[in-house]
């Protein structure tokens, strides 16, 4: 509970609103002694059970539509949390509590990829949206340098804004005696890092590194993979059976040539897993530590990615000791309760 601290009327707008956010809003309604406001958009492929883990009502909010908070049956709250700045819905809603004197905060994931685009979003953030936000929440380290890169004051930005849930992703069996498996768990679309991947997989396999190689997920690119012998695809599935598929497998591979942070990345680490990540990817700063819980890669490039197969298939019991010992103790620095602390820590501090 928040005990002394002074009581806020929150309100809290996700757009998609996923599992591993409806964790971590649990947390907080749980820390939390006021009822909180939980407003969300549905995502592209809507999640199911989403209230049934927060334990309350989200209110559901199309995303393109502008709205008061009269028209949703709410006060307007003292403070707002809310994703990005591009979402007319949460936009209006935010506009209004300004307007009558209360706080506003963005929650955002964006990291630098040094595009044109990128520098002019810079210069608008600094002339128009900056004025908009007492405070941002970011997931980590990058996320962080962005928004200092956008003119947030570093009293301004608060990390722990994404995190999986440890009672699900957790780890039992050690790294040495869980099958030589590397496991892919996301979208199967080029961005990821999909055909690389293939590439370096089927290389792995001829010079018989004695890596099985799993992929989880579903996308434009599931039939391709599925014609594949060196990869097995297995369709896309929850949580529960993620963290089942993790915790049977030594590393997960991630080649995403853009990955704003990554929440299946502390998804692997609470499960025990070594990494295998492409450069410029959010997560690596806050949770891989190059040749000691993993590798980082050169992001397409199959080379980089197939060396990297052949170099972890040569890692002792002791080195896998203490990849799995590394990714833990990285891991347990996010989550519900990071996420917690940093909300309340973001609704006390001085502005």
């Amino acid at each position: 509970m928040i005990g002394k601290h002074e009581k806020h009327q929150l309100a809290i707008a996700w757009s998609g609103l996923p599992p591993y956010a409806a964790y971590c809003l649990r947390a907080l309604v749980e820390a939390y002694s006021e009822r909180i406001t939980i407003l969300g958009t549905k995502a592209d492929v809507p999640h199911t059970g989403i209230e049934s883990i927060i334990g309350q009502e989200v209110v559901w909010l199309e995303r393109k539509q502008q709205y008061r908070w009269a028209d949703l049956g709410l006060e307007v709250p003292s403070h707002f949390i809310h994703t990005g700045w591009a979402y007319p819905a949460f936009n209006s809603l935010g506009k209004e509590v300004r307007t009558q004197g209360g706080r506003r905060y963005s929650m955002i994931d964006s990291i630098w990829y040094g595009r044109l685009k990128q520098y002019f979003g810079l210069l608008y953030f600094r002339l128009v949206y900056r004025k908009w936000f007492d405070a941002v929440l970011v997931p980590g380290k990058t996320g962080h340098k962005f928004c200092s890169m956008l003119g947030m004051p570093d009293h301004r930005i608060f990390e722990g804004l994404y995190g999986a849930n440890p009672d699900i992703f957790t780890h039992h069996m050690p790294l040495n005696k869980r099958p030589r498996r590397i496991l892919f768990v996301g979208r199967l679309i080029e961005r990821k890092g999909i055909l690389p991947l293939l590439e370096a997989a089927r290389q792995s396999v001829a010079r018989r590194d004695g890596w099985e190689f799993v992929v989880v997920g579903a996308g434009p690119l599931e039939r391709r993979l599925q014609s594949e012998p060196s990869i097995t695809v297995e369709p896309f599935a929850g949580p529960e059976k993620i963290a089942e598929w993790m915790r049977s497998s030594r590393f997960l591979v991630l080649p995403s040539v853009e990955e704003n942070w990554g929440v299946v990345i502390h998804e692997a680490t609470l499960s025990g897993c070594g990494l295998i990540l492409a450069k410029g990817i959010g997560a690596a700063e806050d949770l891989l530590q190059s040749n000691e819980n993993g590798l980082l890669v050169q992001s397409g490039e199959v080379e980089s990615l197939s060396q990297s197969f052949e170099r972890l298939s040569k890692w002792d019991a002791s080195k896998l000791q203490r990849c799995e010992q590394i990714s833990c103790n990285l891991a347990a620095k996010f989550g519900p309760s990071r996420f917690v602390t940093s909300v309340l820590t973001l609704l006390e501090a001085p502005h």
